[in-house]
Parts: structure tokens; C-alpha cells; sequence
């Protein structure tokens, strides 16, 4: 092996171990990540969240498009791809009259990708899988007195995805895989306090400590009508158990443990998500793409985090626009621009005192390609209310920034010699 690949390698190792450090620093903001799994994050990367999250029928180009893994057939032979992507989030979350603001910052992602041959190719990364981040008070009567008690809920932690994803192409036709491992945990902590007898008080720790395998399964078909290219996608995750070591903790307020009990579980479930796409493309100047996704939560039941859940859908389009093509070599700066606007809309799968929560968002965003480094600097601003203000439930609304670099690299460019 060479110095030049020992280095490139070398540099992939650090590129991706990198993103380690940061995976547990993963976090929300939403009391919604109470239920379930916590929050669910969507994948993709710079464009896809530009375009309103889509990506099911978009084939990966000079990006890692890791909504669909058949999407990585359309990777240049020549190139050598790296992702990273970062996120700000500024949120105002209110309630019965009551408001309170909030602000995140994640490093987010951090994937690489290229074909290995004509008919195979790859694609490795790191990705947040869902949040959890929540703050909760409440307060209950003795039944049968006139004291109360107070119980405090803090959620944190999360479950982050460590995936290999391979793509095979037959002729029109590509099939891929994902195969990913998850780890971290979820950690929900309650505190019930009696004001007038401050000794009876305790905390609860209620922990999942999640090691598991995940997989999902993709496809695409390409084709050509007149003047403009076609793609249909499709994605299926089957219904999945993830095994974990779940452990509850009682303490008093002194940290005297009361009791503890550990146990071996696979009660976190993911269930079957079904999704299709299509995208359209007039040569380098105009792209087009929708996504519909479905996913199965009617029935399902958790240990730490109960909930009424209904089946969860999704729909998002997005487009994109080259005004002046993409001749690299005669356009001026501003003329090479990649201008990107999209919306979603989700029913979520909870439902709380009989209102199914849902999210609405609409997306904008540019490419600026950076000069001489063949390499793409996205960046996308999304708007978007989530949750409802009915039966005293709670509406976020927020402001998302991300920011995504695209490094394209020429790795496999034989050199000529004079």
C-alpha cells in the first residue's frame, strides 16, 4: 500500500472516529421525546434537508444521499465523498399562555462514500438515530387528603447509528442495504417531592442502555422521457426489536438507594416504515423530488414511555435550480449558486388526550461551491410549528439552521505520465 492511500485512509479513520467524541453530545429540546424511542431524527444530509427532507427517489451524485441506500449507485467512479453537517436550533415553545425559549447547537453527521467497482458501491458514516431532551413538572393530590405531591420528569441521552451502506447496480435497476449498529442510552429521571414531608421524597431512574443491530432496505429506478431524467425510489424498514440492558433505580434525596433492579429487554421497538419517492431532473438545471413515508406505531407498547400511538405519515417535496448549468470553467462565481426551497408536513405518532400531534415546515437553502477544493458548502434555514396548543398540550415553533459540507475528491484518477 502506498503513502498516498496510507494517508487517505488514515485520514477516514480520524474523519469518522472524530464523530464519536461528539455522538453522545446529541440532544433535543422537544418535550415530545418523552414517548416512545425519544425523537426520531430524519435522515439525509445538506441537500435533502434543504429540499424539504427528500431523497427516496434522488440518486447520490457529488453528496452521500443516506435516505435511500440504493441511491449510492449514482456515485461518480471517480470521486471519493465526505460528509459532515452541523445544526442550530432556536425554538419558542408555549402553553396555556406561558412561553419559554430555547436554543441547541449538534454537531450532526459525519458519513464517507464512492463506488468500489462498476456494480458495487459504498458508503460509511455516523448519525444520530433519535433524541431525548425534556423537562417536565406536574402536580397530584392524595386521594383522600388535601395534600399534593409534585413530580418532576428530566429526560436526556439518545440512540446513535453507526452504518455501512452497499449498493448494487443492474443496469436500470439499484438495490441497496443498510446494515447499522446502534448504541447509547436513555435515561429518564423523576423526582417526586411532598412538600410537607420533605423526608418521604425520592428519585426514580429509569435507564436503557442500548447495544443493537438495525438494518433497512432500499431501491431505484431510473429511466429517461424526452428531455428529462426519472427516478422512482422506494424504502422498507422492517419491524425491529433492539436489544438493551434496562435498569430502575430508587434513591432518596440523599442518594441512599432504596432499591434497583437490572434486566436483559427488547421491549424498544421500531416499527415498520414503508416509503416511496420520485425525482425528476432536466439536465443540470432543474431537479425535482417528492417522498411519501408511512410507518407503522398503531399497537405498539413501551416499558419506560407509554403512549396511545397511531400510525405516523409523511409528505415532502423539494426542488432544486442551477440557473447557469454547471460549467465550473466558464460561469462566474455567483453564477455556479445551487438554489434549493422545500416543504413537509407529519402526523406524528402520538397522540395525547385524543389530539395526534403534527409538524409542518417549509425549507430554503443554497450550494456554494468552494474554489479549487471540489467541494460543496450547503446550508439550509427551516421554519416549522410542531405539537398543538389544544387540551393544554405544548407548540414549538423553531428556527433550524444547517450547515453541510460535500467534499468531492478524485481518488481514483490514473496518472498520466510524459
Amino acid at each position: 500500500m502506498n503513502n498516498y492511500i496510507e494517508k487517505k485512509i488514515s485520514f477516514i479513520i480520524i474523519f469518522l472516529g472524530s464523530a464519536f467524541i461528539s455522538a453522545y453530545g446529541q440532544n433535543t429540546n422537544s418535550p415530545y421525546s418523552v414517548f416512545g424511542p425519544g425523537e426520531l431524527q430524519q435522515k439525509g444530509f445538506g441537500p435533502n434537508v434543504a429540499m424539504g427532507g427528500t431523497g427516496i427517489g434522488m440518486p447520490s451524485s457529488n453528496f452521500i444521499n443516506n435516505t435511500n441506500p440504493a441511491s449510492y449507485a449514482g456515485f461518480d467512479s471517480l470521486r471519493f465523498i465526505y460528509e459532515m453537517g452541523a445544526e442550530y436550533k432556536y425554538s419558542k415553545l408555549s402553553s396555556q399562555g406561558d412561553t419559554r425559549n430555547d436554543k441547541m447547537m449538534n454537531f450532526k453527521y459525519v458519513a464517507v462514500g464512492c463506488r468500489l467497482t462498476d456494480w458495487l458501491s459504498t458508503s460509511l458514516g455516523i448519525t444520530p438515530f433519535s433524541n431525548v431532551g425534556y423537562s417536565i413538572v406536574s402536580s397530584s393530590t392524595v386521594e383522600g387528603t388535601g395534600s399534593k405531591f409534585y413530580s418532576y420528569y428530566e429526560g436526556s441521552g439518545g440512540i446513535n447509528e453507526v452504518y455501512l451502506g452497499n449498493a448494487i447496480k443492474l443496469d436500470k435497476l439499484s438495490l441497496g442495504i443498510h446494515g447499522a449498529y446502534l448504541f447509547g442510552s436513555i435515561i429518564q429521571d423523576e423526582l417526586i417531592v411532598q412538600p410537607e414531608n420533605l423526608f418521604s421524597s425520592f428519585i426514580m431512574t429509569r435507564t436503557h442502555y442500548l447495544k443493537s443491530f438495525y438494518c433497512d432496505f432500499g431501491l431505484q429506478y431510473s429511466f429517461k422521457r424526452k428531455n428529462w431524467d426519472y427516478t422512482l425510489g422506494a424504502i422498507y424498514n422492517p419491524k425491529q426489536r433492539l436489544r438493551s440492558n434496562y435498569q430502575e433505580d430508587v434513591k432518596t434525596t440523599s442518594y441512599s438507594i432504596v432499591s434497583s433492579y437490572k434486566e436483559e429487554s427488547d421491549d424498544l421497538v421500531v416499527p415498520a416504515k414503508y416509503g416511496f419517492g420520485i425525482s425528476t431532473r432536466k439536465g443540470p438545471y432543474i431537479h425535482i423530488a417528492a417522498d411519501y413515508e408511512f410507518q407503522q406505531w398503531k399497537g405498539i407498547r413501551y416499558l419506560m414511555r407509554k403512549g396511545n400511538f397511531k400510525n405516523s405519515h409523511r409528505i415532502a417535496i423539494g426542488a432544486e435550480a442551477r440557473p447557469w448549468g454547471d460549467n465550473m470553467v466558464t460561469l462566474d462565481w455567483y453564477q455556479k449558486i445551487i438554489y434549493r426551497i422545500g416543504a413537509n408536513y407529519k402526523t406524528s405518532f402520538l397522540n395525547i388526550d385524543d389530539v395526534q400531534i403534527t409538524k409542518a415546515g417549509i425549507t430554503a437553502g443554497l450550494g456554494i461551491p468552494v474554489k479549487n477544493l471540489g467541494t460543496l458548502m450547503n446550508f439550509s434555514f427551516e421554519l416549522a410549528t410542531e405539537g398543538s396548543g389544544k387540551k393544554g398540550l405544548i407548540r414549538e415553533n423553531y428556527f433550524l439552521f444547517h450547515l453541510n459540507f460535500s467534499i468531492n475528491e478524485s481518488w481514483f484518477r490514473k496518472k498520466i505520465f510524459f
